[in-house]
C-alpha cells in the first residue's frame, strides 16, 4: 500500500480514523466512542484527534473538535476534503522526492533544516521508500539527495508517486502553470488525447524536463521499431534550443511516445491509440514471438462459459500484450501504480489467488524456454498484472462465485438498512433481506436469534447471529465470518 511507503505509523492511524468518521452519521461524539476503531490508549486517541483538528484547520479551515474537546462530524464538509492527499504531501517521503527533483545544490542537511527534523528521524522515515525503490535496482544517495539507476524506471517511479499522492498539483504551483486541460497539449497531439488525463501528461513532461536539467539522460531505447505517430513537437524543440544532443532528443521522443501509446492500460475500445498498438501486436518485428499467441490460447481456454464481445476481446488482448511488452523492455520488475492495490484486490476478490496461481504456473513453464528466461526476473509483477486484467472475466466465468447471504429481517428497520449498506460494500457478497419462512437456499445467513433459522441451517452452521446489543461492533464481528465462509466456497473453483 502507498500509505506504508509514504506515511509514518501515526499518520496512517489518522487516515484510518478519518475514514471511520466518514462512516458515521452527523453529530457530536465523545472520544471514548472511537475506542472501538483503534488500539490506541485514550490519551493517545485524544492526541490523534488534536492533530487531525490542526490538519483540517490548516488544510480547509474546518474544525473537527468542539470547545469541549468532542468530535463534531459534518460529513458534507468532510467528504470534500482530500485529507489523504494532505497527509501524503506533508510526509517526509513526499517532500524528499519533491526536493530531489526541484532543488539544486541541496543536501540532506539542508532538507532536515527546512523541515525541522533530525537526520536520524529523516532517514528512519525514508526507509520504507528506500526499500521499495531498491526492488527496481534504483539507489538513493540520501546525503546528496540523488537518485540513480535506469533513468526510464526512475522517471516512472516519480510519475507514479506524484500522481497517486497529489495528482501532480504541486508541480502546477511551483512551475506557475495555470492551464489544466487540453490546452496543455500540442495541437497535433490532441487527436490522441481522448482518454489521456491532461494533468498526468503535464506531470510526466515536467519530470522529464527536471531530470534533464540535472544532467540525467535516458539510455538506449529498448525497442527501435515501436509503431506510433510523431508527437511532442514543442517539447523536443525546447530540448533542441537548450542544446540537448540529437541522440538524447530521439531517446526522449521514443520514451514519451512509448509512455503515451504503450504504458497505460486501455479502457475504451474506440481509443485512437489502439490502432497503433494493434498494428505493432500483429507485426512480425515485436520481440515476444509466439509467447503472446500461446498465452492468449491459454487464458481463453479457462474463461469457459462466457463470450467476449469484439470490444472486450480487443481491449483484453491489447492490455495483455502491452503488459508483456512493458516487462520485456526492462526484463525486470517495473514500478506500477497497481502495486499499491495488491492487498486490496486479494482481500476483496477471493478468486484472485486461484487465478494468480493458474497464471503463475503457466509463466513458470514458459520461462524455461531460453528466449523467455527474462520472465524469471519479473515473474511476480507480470503474473500480478495479467491477473488484474483477467480477473473480471474469470469472475464472470464463475457466475455463481459470490457468497449468497440471506439476512433475516431485524426488528429495527434502521438496523436492517445499516447492515444492508455494509454488505453492499463487500464485492464477494450478494445479500438479500428475507423472512424466516423464505424457501430459497443461501450460502450463509445472518439473524438475531437461532429461532429464526431452520433446523437444517442450524445443523450446517452456515450462519452468524448478531444480537441487537452487538450492533455497534457488528462489522468487525461479521466480516471475518463472511470471509471464512466465502473462502470455503472459493475452494470449489480452484480446479476450475
Amino acid at each position: 500500500m502507498l500509505e506504508t511507503i509514504a506515511l509514518d505509523d501515526f499518520a496512517r492511524k489518522k487516515l484510518s480514523m478519518f475514514h471511520q468518521l466518514l462512516e458515521l452519521d452527523d453529530g457530536i461524539y465523545s472520544t471514548r466512542h472511537f475506542k472501538q476503531f483503534t488500539e490506541l490508549s485514550y490519551a493517545r486517541l485524544v492526541s490523534l484527534f488534536a492533530e487531525m483538528n490542526d490538519d483540517l484547520n490548516q488544510q480547509s479551515n474546518i474544525a473537527l473538535l468542539t470547545d469541549e474537546g468532542k468530535i463534531m462530524i459534518e460529513k458534507e464538509a468532510l467528504i470534500q476534503i482530500s485529507y489523504e492527499q494532505y497527509l501524503f504531501q506533508e510526509s517526509i517521503a513526499y517532500k524528499f522526492l519533491f526536493a530531489s527533483l526541484f532543488e539544486k545544490n541541496y543536501r540532506l542537511e539542508d532538507f532536515c533544516e527546512k523541515n525541522f527534523i533530525s537526520r536520524a528521524s529523516a532517514l528512519r522515515k525514508l526507509q520504507p521508500l528506500i526499500s521499495y525503490i531498491k526492488k527496481f535496482d534504483i539507489n538513493i544517495n540520501c546525503s546528496k539527495m540523488k537518485i540513480t539507476g535506469n533513468e526510464a524506471t526512475i522517471r516512472i517511479l516519480y510519475f507514479n508517486f506524484f500522481w497517486l499522492t497529489s495528482f501532480g498539483e504541486d508541480f502546477f504551483t511551483v512551475l506557475n502553470e495555470e492551464r489544466r486541460g487540453l490546452e496543455l497539449f500540442d495541437s497535433e497531439d490532441k487527436q490522441w488525447m481522448t482518454y489521456v488525463e491532461p494533468r498526468q501528461w503535464f506531470l510526466l513532461i515536467s519530470i522529464n524536463r527536471l531530470r534533464i536539467e540535472k544532467g540525467f539522460y535516458l539510455g538506449v531505447t529498448p525497442f527501435d521499431q515501436l509503431i506510433y505517430p510523431e508527437t511532442n513537437f514543442s517539447f523536443l524543440e525546447e530540448l533542441r534550443v537548450r542544446g540537448v544532443t540529437e541522440k538524447h532528443r530521439l531517446r526522449e521522443r521514443d520514451f514519451l511516445s512509448y509512455m503515451l501509446f504503450y504504458w497505460n492500460p486501455f479502457l475504451h475500445a474506440n481509443d485512437p491509440r489502439l490502432t497503433y498498438v494493434k498494428s505493432y501486436m500483429l507485426d512480425n518485428h515485436h520481440p515476444l514471438g509466439e509467447l503472446i499467441n500461446q498465452f492468449q490460447t491459454f487464458y481463453m481456454g479457462f474463461l469457459d462459459g462466457i463470450t467476449l464481445s469484439e470490444e472486450e476481446s480487443d481491449l483484453l488482448h491489447a492490455n495483455i500484450f502491452t503488459t508483456f511488452l512493458n516487462h520485456a523492455s526492462r526484463e525486470a520488475s517495473l514500478p506500477l501504480s497497481v502495486d499499491f492495490s495488491y492487498e486490496l484486490f486479494k482481500k476483496n476478490h477471493p478468486l484472485f489467488d486461484p487465478l494468480y496461481e493458474k497464471i503463475q504456473d503457466y509463466l513458470v513453464k514458459a520461462s524455461q524456454r531460453s528466449q523467455y528466461v527474462w520472465i524469471n526476473n519479473c515473474l511476480n509483477h507480470l503474473v500480478y498484472s495479467c491477473t488484474l486484467f483477467l480477473l473480471p472475466f474469470y469472475e464472470k466465468s464463475k457466475n455463481n462465485h459470490q457468497l449468497h447471504v440471506g439476512v433475516i429481517l431485524f426488528q429495527n428497520a434502521m438496523v436492517s438498512q445499516s447492515l444492508s449498506r455494509f454488505l453492499a460494500k463487500i464485492p464477494f457478497v450478494q445479500a438479500e433481506l428475507i423472512t424466516s419462512s423464505a424457501k430459497e437456499e443461501y450460502d450463509f445467513y445472518i439473524a438475531t436469534s437461532p429461532l429464526l433459522l431452520s433446523k437444517n441451517t442450524r445443523r450446517k452452521g452456515n450462519f452468524k447471529l448478531i444480537a441487537l446489543n452487538e450492533m455497534e461492533n457488528y462489522q468487525a464481528i461479521l466480516l471475518s465470518s463472511l470471509l471464512e465462509k466465502y473462502e470455503e466456497k472459493v475452494n470449489t473453483f480452484m480446479a476450475g
